[in-house]
């Protein structure tokens, strides 16, 4: 951590940098006044419109005025959350999250074009950010990432005293929170526990669609074993939740009169919007939501229009409806399918229509005069987090705060003086999915309202004055209890008859709980890790029942599930699947097409992994899924039969031939559907030439790994007991600098000088098991002992065999060991031993409560000088060490469970960051 040389700015000139020079309306005023002296509300209460993403930008500012203070005495969470309770195709939440850090990590350069006063305002809040962190980021001092998928992170905050603004879904949040970790391999729950749990701010969107969440918090505390304000201090050693919503309780912050007063928001909450009532028969009502979109377009002026329904399945079907009726009606007009239910990179075609300066819809864009009329079929997806201005608006019978939301994507901003909207209501239903009978409640109070032609002013104020105050009936959830946070914690084994966490955020009739879906072309054998791990950005949210039904609709009883290492997969039952599991299906299953899941596709599925990746397996379908006319080549087709044939070990230059010849054609050659050719042309450049020959997969090309916007490449968990670096590191160098890292992350977030010693002391030993004859022999060691290991990925399994190391074998294990007998020996003990040792069992995740035996067919002794004394341990992997369940059970009763994995992150981060190996999973 640094020291603070200048002053905070001004909110209004800070805030006015990052938004283009708007100024802050008045309840952002007093919000950062607020927040400054760490009194955040408990809600707010603001209408759509208004800026509620701008708390992101309040909790930054808020931050860098605490900057000075001593790190014990900062209030400011060094982590803020936005969490909302959908996935998001358009986020302008996420959108100002990259904004806020590109304009931090260059104040002169990303802001070339503002004021100078501007300028110095993001100089001054970067460089004191900059001293709240002890270790920094290459991306500068504010770290971003988004949770999505049920996938790995883009990102994990790299250390907690790292200040961070990290987007999530519910179910990512909460499932990291409680140590359950939605896309996290076992061994990384305990750091995202911890980060997710303790000196966070947390901002819930949306939140009376997440009230069992906003309940759980104090029950949570209730249920820890001990006291985290032990570790951090009080303000910071809990998450602290604000909730978000387009209408106030009596407690939250909201609009007064100043803001009232002020022009903008007169404009925005007076929008003029009126809404004609439909009623049609259920039968017709997808036709009937198609024609009413097309009877809109034009009117007024009208050339774009969104049409909102309240199921996946049922927008595809009035998407199609619209695109069959557009080509009589309107030829040159535009349809886009908007849900849930698509993978990155089909979203992001859809972001750049939508937000095209010249033929987008963006709030306050000026749309092209001869732009094509645009009109999108969304669900619920669009309802929030979207700064999206249509002209016209179409909805599906829905609830109150739902039709809110809807309205609030139609003339946003308040620049149009006439705004339809349609309202397509089947008559005589009763109840509906997701909403039950809120819909006809609605249309009772709607029609009562509406003037003789069956039209209604729905402007944000009217609307207010015209409903009735929305039901939120909270859905049934368990009660929770301290028993299954305790067993929760118990990360490296956990109780198979644990309960899941998701009935005490969703409920118990939930239906909407999804499990994450990938397509690869080439599956290796269970156990065998994936080529390339799973991407955040090939996976697709699927509701479990409609996945289970659609699987075995295709007749498949068994389906691979990424394993709780995170690299490799297992075979599960069908209906074995669980919410949260990352379900790995053959392309050829399908199921999914360019708009999205589709359980009615049989098509083949682009992998996008290998795209995304940089690998190609050279095996006949992965080949055939990316270049459909591969296989017709003949020359090509012998070249893998030839690759397939060839062992791993085998030392042949025919073998590198042909695969450059395999590249070669494939140059030649029209990539898939959904594929351009520069896209195609980059992907053969990149693992041109990059044979790697695994000895329990097939031959594939693979391009180095490369370092992304948040962090290194090289994954830490997948080789945890050897990190590969590019130079081979000593082990004392080793020890000294995970030591220094780990202490200074600690005291920078306000941690006890006595808990700070302690980490220290665990860096310096957390490796010194190592020092076994064997795993040097495996590490390439010559005279010093060494941390880390120069070795080719490729000969990680040969080399390991060789030496002796048994496979799985964990070296902290006998780094505890080791520690402990030079303890005794030396009688350097004192109050916090059981602490020392479990950091040290535990820095590889392992240790909650055991670390795992294996078995060792040729254990040796391990001797060695440590500071002053000679200690000699048994090394024998297969012994269990029974003292570590009942040493971290103490200590989460003396520092509760998350306080105890803030400690260990701390450790172990420090180690990623030593090690340069930083991006885990």
């Amino acid at each position: 951590m640094s020291s603070v040389g200048v002053e905070a700015p001004p909110f209004e000139v800070f805030y006015r940098a990052v938004h283009d020079d708007h100024a802050p309306l008045p309840w952002q005023r007093r919000l950062a006044e607020q927040a400054a002296t760490g009194r955040w509300p408990s809600g707010i209460g603001v209408p759509t419109g208004l800026g509620k993403t701008s708390t992101l930008t309040v909790a930054v500012w808020a931050l860098a005025t605490q900057a000075d203070r001593a790190p014990r005495e900062r209030s400011a969470p060094t982590r803020v959350w936005y969490v909302v309770n959908r996935r998001l195709l358009v986020d302008a939440a996420y959108d100002l999250g990259l904004r806020l850090q590109a304009l931090l990590a260059d104040p002169q350069g990303a802001a070339a074009d503002r004021p100078v006063d501007q300028r110095q305002a993001l100089s001054a809040v970067a460089e004191r950010l900059g001293a709240v962190g002890a270790l920094g980021t290459e991306q500068g001092p504010l770290h971003v990432a988004r949770f999505r998928g049920g996938a790995a992170p883009d990102g994990r905050v790299p250390d907690p005293s790292q200040p961070a603004l990290l987007f999530a879904t519910v179910a990512m949040y909460a499932s990291r929170w409680l140590f359950q970790g939605y896309g996290s391999s076992r061994s990384m729950r305990p750091i995202d526990a911890a980060l997710a749990g303790t000196d966070a701010l947390v901002l819930l969107d949306e939140a009376h669609l997440s009230r069992p969440l906003v309940n759980l918090v104090p029950t949570v505390v209730e249920c820890d074993a001990g006291d985290a304000g032990a570790v951090l201090p009080p303000e910071r050693a809990r998450p602290r939740m604000v909730t978000l919503s387009a209408t106030g309780a009596a407690d939250d912050l909201d609009l007064d009169a100043d803001d009232h007063a002020h022009p903008l928001v007169r404009q925005r909450v007076h929008a003029p919007k009126a809404l004609e009532l439909r009623e049609v028969r259920e039968s017709q009502l997808e036709q009937e939501l198609a024609r009413a979109t097309l009877d809109l377009v034009g009117v007024d002026d009208v050339n774009s229009v969104v049409t909102f329904v309240n199921s996946p399945a049922r927008a595809r079907a009035v998407a199609d409806a619209v695109a069959t009726q557009a080509r009589r009606a309107a030829p040159e007009a535009e349809v886009e399918l908007l849900t849930g239910r698509v993978r990155a990179r089909e979203a992001e075609r859809i972001r750049r229509r939508l937000l095209d300066p010249e033929h987008g819809i963006a709030s306050g864009a000026q749309p092209h005069p001869a732009a094509p009329p645009l009109m999108v079929v969304a669900t619920q997806t669009l309802e929030v987090g979207a700064d999206l201005d249509f002209d016209a608006l179409v909805t599906e019978a829905t609830g109150r705060r739902a039709l809110v939301q809807r309205l609030g994507r139609c003339n946003r901003l308040g620049a149009r003086a006439h705004a339809p909207a349609v309202l397509c209501h089947p008559r005589q239903q009763r109840e509906w999915p997701l909403y039950g009978t809120e819909p006809a409640e609605l249309w009772a109070e709607l029609d009562t309202a509406a003037d003789e032609q069956g039209v209604i002013d729905v402007s944000p104020a009217a609307l207010a004055a015209t409903l009735d105050p929305p039901s939120d009936e909270p859905p049934r959830t368990g009660e929770l209890l301290p028993a299954h946070v305790r067993e929760w914690a118990k990360t490296s084994a956990p109780p198979p008859d644990a309960a899941p966490f998701e009935v005490f955020i969703d409920g118990f009739d939930e239906p909407a709980r999804t499990a994450s879906v990938l397509w690869r072309a080439h599956l290796p054998p269970a156990g065998v890790a994936l080529a390339p791990p799973p991407l955040a950005r090939e996976s697709v949210e699927v509701p479990i029942g409609e996945l289970r039904d659609t699987l075995v609709a295709r007749e498949l009883t068994t389906v691979r599930v990424v394993a709780s290492d995170g690299v490799t997969t297992e075979d599960a039952a069908v209906t074995s699947l669980r919410p949260g599991d990352r379900v790995v299906l053959h392309a050829r299953v399908g199921g999914y097409d360019p708009r999205g899941w589709n359980p009615g596709s049989t098509e083949e599925v682009l992998d996008l992994g290998l795209l995304e990746g940089a690998v190609l397996p050279l095996a006949r379908p992965a080949v055939a899924n990316l270049a459909p006319t591969a296989l017709e080549d003949a020359e090509l087709a012998a070249a893998l039969r030839r690759l397939g044939a060839a062992t791993a070990d085998e030392a042949d230059p025919d073998m590198d031939d042909a695969a450059a010849l395999i590249v070669d054609r494939l140059r030649g050659l029209r990539p898939r559907d959904g594929v351009d050719s520069d896209e195609w042309a980059a992907f053969l450049d990149r693992v041109d030439r990059a044979l790697r020959r695994p000895v329990d997969d097939v031959p594939r090309l693979q391009a180095p790994p490369q370092r992304s916007p948040a962090r290194s490449a090289v994954r830490t968990d997948a080789f945890d007991e050897l990190s590969f670096v590019a130079d081979s590191v000593r082990l004392g160098d080793h020890h000294q600098t995970v030591a220094a890292s780990a202490a200074a992350v600690l005291a920078a977030i306000g941690v006890a000088p006595t808990l700070v010693a302690v980490a220290r002391e665990a860096g310096r030993w957390h490796d010194a098991g190592k020092i076994d004859a064997r795993f040097q022999r495996w590490l390439g060691a010559t005279e010093e002992p060494l941390a880390k290991s120069a070795r080719r990925l490729d000969d990680v399994e040969l080399t390991r065999a060789a030496s002796g190391w048994p496979r799985g074998g964990r070296h902290e294990l006998l780094s505890t060991r080791v520690l402990d007998q030079w303890l005794a020996t030396s009688g350097a003990h004192s109050d916090d031993d059981e602490l020392l040792l479990h950091l040290v069992a535990s820095h590889h995740g392992h240790g909650r409560p055991t670390l795992p035996p294996v078995a060792d067919s040729m254990p040796m002794r391990v001797a060695a000088r440590f500071e002053g004394y000679d200690v000699s341990v048994s090394g024998d992997l297969a012994e269990t060490d029974w003292t570590q369940p009942q040493r971290f059970q103490r200590l989460s009763e003396r520092y509760g469970y998350w306080g105890l994995v803030l400690l260990e992150a701390a450790v172990r981060q420090a180690d990623h960051a030593a090690s340069g190996a930083v991006t885990v999973r």
